[in-house]
């Protein structure tokens, strides 16, 4: 025996059924990703001759933001989706990593600071170092099965998600990095 219920039934206006004699399905459209597509702006056209090139100027002029991206701007909701993530991946030999420190921090501070901040690759070292799971996975693999803890440094095994691991690039003239 087949049951019908409710999901069965296309959504419908009446007004619409009535005065185009058909069945029209109409949804309220007001995702940035809708009203993008459906209303792509004024129709607008300026001609102006000049020598000068101002870019900033040129895209005041052109652009336009209309009521629903105004609402999605002020609401700060996502304007395109960013999945998967990317990790950057740093490629450094030992205590050449980058670090940021306060200028008028003592010289004390900022040798600490070298060498308690530990970069991805260093957790990468660590964790190989202490466990065997990693071990078959590439530096630029390491993040689609394994979560970077800033907090405390480490890496930590992926329980859900995806990420990929994008490494900056190091020209072959640098030698050591780039053979690392």
């Amino acid at each position: 025996m087949f049951e019908v219920t409710n999901e069965w039934v296309v959504p419908y206006n009446p007004y619409l059924l009535k005065r185009y004699k058909a069945r029209i399905n109409g949804e309220c459209c007001a995702s940035i990703d809708a009203i993008k597509y459906i209303n792509k702006g004024q129709d607008r056209t300026t001609l102006k001759i000049s020598d000068s090139r101002n870019e900033v100027e040129k895209y005041l002029h052109a652009r336009y933001i209309d009521p629903s991206e105004a609402v999605w701007h002020l609401f700060e909701f996502p304007f395109h989706e960013e999945d998967p993530i990317v990790i950057l991946l740093p490629v450094h030999l030992l205590n050449k990593q980058t670090i940021y420190f306060d200028p008028q921090a003592s010289h004390c501070d900022i040798r600490d600071k070298l060498n308690d901040d530990k970069t991805t690759l260093m957790a990468w070292f660590e964790y190989n170092q202490r466990n065997v799971d990693g071990r078959s996975y590439l530096y630029q693999e390491f993040s689609e099965h394994f979560v970077f803890d800033h907090t405390n440094k480490v890496w930590k095994p992926r329980k859900k998600g995806f990420a990929i691991g994008r490494m900056f690039y190091i020209n072959p003239i640098c030698g050591k990095p780039y053979h690392l």
